[in-house]
């Protein structure tokens, strides 16, 4: 997987498989890595956030395009970070719960939040 520069993956978690519980997420996401982007204070600031990129195995379903590193990854969770940047929350840790629900830690925030699935 590629990331553009000073977006700082910091924590990674793959999503199960064939996952089991009453809050796991839709089929798209099985299989797949969440990453936590701890972001940066270079210039343009580059805002916290959680990605996702589906995986297809051990490889991310998308192939690397060098000239445009967005192309794997998706935003998940964002708005970390205000348009004037101020920051409210930085993800650092992130994992899957035994009930299918992702835990995501925030460093800033010292908060764990708990992200479930609606059905």
């Amino acid at each position: 997987m590629i990331f553009p520069a000073y977006d700082t993956p910091i924590g990674a978690v793959f999503y199960p498989s064939n996952p089991t519980g009453r809050h796991i997420f839709p089929r798209r996401y099985w299989g797949g890595a969440f990453v936590t982007m701890h972001g940066s204070w270079h210039q343009p600031p580059v805002p916290p956030r959680v990605t996702f990129v589906p995986m297809r195995g051990d490889t991310p379903q998308k192939p690397a395009d060098w000239s445009n590193p967005n192309t794997q990854w998706t935003e998940f969770v964002g708005s970390f970070q205000s348009a004037t940047g101020d920051r409210i929350g930085r993800p650092t840790g992130v994992a899957v719960g035994p009930q299918g629900d992702l835990f995501v830690a925030d460093d800033e925030a010292d908060a764990i939040y708990r992200i479930r699935a609606t059905r």
